[in-house]
């Protein structure tokens, strides 16, 4: 008989991944699914049903089971890829310090949860505060200053921040991981079929309402002003559009968005000091696969590298996730350079 490792036992290449890991919940079995007794092994069908069951339990189970623990990886990635968004297409800035962003805010939620005892919604709101005051400060420091022809310079300011936010973090927290448990209830669900954890749930359902509420903002005054100062700033001054202050408000959002997540986020992969550095790399590939500067294409690339790097991983083991993601992402660059729903080069504002 063929054996079938559970989802339990994945094992991701990322660092961080290991929290994700032991909170995977073990597939359903067909008799916690089936409230009526199997027939008789002399009944008419008995050996059919056995059958189906059997390949019920050993694919369907476990397949939903690594869906939705790959959608929910998916999620985290879709999460920061909407922030990473919100300054790109606002700005033009491809903002590297944003991941670190979240992880500041997954080890202030713990301080606050372990230490002062906050409830849940003002954790969140402290956090979103924090981040977005940081969020101003790296627009103050590593931004401003390089003018309005900024060039390649960006990026190396941007990933100086990270770097001066991690060290901060190392400072005060050291380099220990903590196991961060913002939800109580850790009593895994069935679902289609599959084991998933309320985390899991949270994660998916936040990605979701998070790209409905930025879509729409896109669509508002401030939305548009962000468009137009990306698409020619010196065109957007003429139209009365301040663009250093559309500039502040992006990064300011971006912030305190991805630090509100933190603690969240830190729920379903646990906290340490390399989250922000491990994240990037597949951030940006959850950005090249969905499309830079589409809301919808963050979502949609998160989810699509979830669940190819938790399947992969499943089928092949530590060392395959990685290349065959980035074989994909070189696959649909080649096919669509934009990604699946890049925004156009051109648009009227």
């Amino acid at each position: 008989m063929t054996s079938t490792r559970a989802p339990g036992h994945l094992r991701t290449s990322n660092s961080w991944s290991s929290a994700s890991r032991d909170t995977t919940p073990p597939p359903v079995s067909t008799s916690q699914r089936r409230t009526d007794a199997p027939p008789a092994p002399g009944m008419p069908g008995a050996g059919f049903l056995r059958l189906t069951d059997a390949i019920y339990e050993t694919y369907i189970g476990v397949s939903m089971t690594i869906v939705w623990a790959g959608l929910s990886l998916g999620a985290v990635y879709a999460l920061v890829a909407l922030c990473l968004n919100i300054t790109l297409s606002n700005t033009g800035i491809f903002n590297f310090a944003q991941p670190h962003f979240l992880m500041l805010g997954g080890f202030v939620g713990f301080e606050l949860q372990s230490r002062w005892g906050m409830p849940l919604l003002l954790i969140l709101i402290v956090c979103g505060i924090l981040g977005g005051f940081v969020g101003y400060l790296e627009e103050r420091l590593a931004i401003r200053p390089l003018g309005t022809h900024r060039g390649h310079a960006v990026l190396v300011t941007t990933v100086g921040f990270a770097v001066a936010l991690e060290g901060a973090i190392i400072v005060y927290w050291s380099t220990d991981p903590y196991p961060f448990k913002l939800m109580a209830s850790t009593q895994a669900l069935d679902l289609l079929g599959g084991r998933v954890l309320p985390v899991d749930l949270v994660l998916i359902v936040l990605a979701i309402s998070v790209m409905a509420l930025l879509v729409l903002a896109q669509r508002t005054k401030w939305g548009l002003a962000g468009t137009a100062a990306t698409l020619d700033s010196d065109v957007a001054r003429l139209r009365g559009i301040n663009v250093e202050r559309v500039t502040t408000g992006a990064f300011i959002a971006a912030g305190a968005l991805a630090a509100a997540l933190g603690p969240v986020v830190g729920s379903k992969i646990g906290i340490n000091h390399t989250i922000g550095n491990n994240l990037v790399v597949l951030t940006f590939a959850a950005l090249a696969v969905g499309g830079f500067g589409s809301y919808v294409g963050c979502v949609l690339g998160g989810l699509i590298t979830g669940l190819l790097q938790l399947a992969t991983t499943y089928a092949f083991g530590d060392e395959w996730p990685l290349i065959i993601l980035l074989a994909f992402l070189l696959a649909v660059l080649l096919l669509r350079p934009t990604g699946i729903l890049g925004a156009r080069s051109l648009r009227s504002v």
